[in-house]
């Protein structure tokens, strides 16, 4: 039969926000403009998305391609 499977990605999108939000906070320290911090957290929401994407379709689809600017933009 089928088996289901439970997936938590809430811990693993906040820490890749989070942990882009520092980069772009080390990368541009003469500055405190949220536009600036906030991009290199949503390229790096957008990198571990796409990584979970590829995932779950190599695994439920048994695909190792999908084209993620249809699916996500």
């Amino acid at each position: 039969g089928q088996v289901f499977k439970k997936c938590n990605f809430a811990t693993g999108l906040r820490s890749a926000f989070q942990d882009g939000i520092k980069k772009g906070f080390m990368d541009n320290d003469d500055t405190l403009k949220p536009q600036k911090y906030l991009k290199y957290g949503r390229d790096n929401l957008r990198k571990y998305v796409s990584e979970i994407l590829k995932y779950v379709c190599s695994v439920f689809f048994g695909k190792d391609y999908i084209d993620y600017k249809k699916i996500l933009f």
